[in-house]
C-alpha cells in the first residue's frame, strides 16, 4: 500500500519570468521554496505520527520518502511525498521482557503484554 501527494502549481503567474535573465534565480528560488515545503510536510507529519504512536523515527523516515524535481523546466517542476504502508515489527516499539510475555507500548500510554511471546537475542 502506498500513498503519493503531489504539488504542482499554476504556472501563468511566473509566465513574465521565464525569458528574462532572472530564469535561473526562478528555478533556484522554486527548487529551494519546494524542497523546505517537502521536508517541513515530512517533519509535521513524523511528529503527529510520534504523537499517537511510539514509534522509533527512523521506521518513520523510511516509510516518507520525498521526490525533488529533475531538470531546469520550470513547467515539469513536481514535487511528491510517498508514504508507504510497509507493516513496522514489535522491536521498533519500546518493549520489556517480563516473566508473563513481553510488554509493548505501540500506542503512547498504553502498554499491551503479549503473553508467552519473548525477546530473541541474535548474533
Amino acid at each position: 500500500m502506498s500513498l503519493t501527494v503531489d504539488v504542482k502549481w499554476d504556472t501563468t503567474g511566473i509566465a513574465g519570468l521565464k525569458p528574462g535573465p532572472l530564469k535561473s534565480a526562478t528555478v533556484r528560488a522554486l527548487r529551494k521554496a519546494g524542497a523546505t515545503a517537502l521536508r517541513d510536510m515530512r517533519s509535521e507529519a513524523s511528529k503527529r505520527i510520534r504523537q499517537r504512536k511510539r514509534i522509533k523515527v527512523s521506521y518513520i523516515s523510511r516509510a516518507i520518502t520525498l521526490r525533488r524535481p529533475k531538470g531546469s523546466s520550470i513547467e515539469s517542476m513536481a514535487w511528491a511525498v510517498n508514504v508507504s504502508g510497509d507493516p513496522v515489527p514489535l522491536v521498533a516499539y519500546p518493549h520489556r521482557q517480563t516473566r508473563k510475555g513481553v510488554s509493548v507500548e505501540v500506542n503512547r500510554g498504553k502498554r499491551t503484554l503479549l503473553k508467552g511471546a519473548f525477546v530473541a537475542t541474535m548474533r
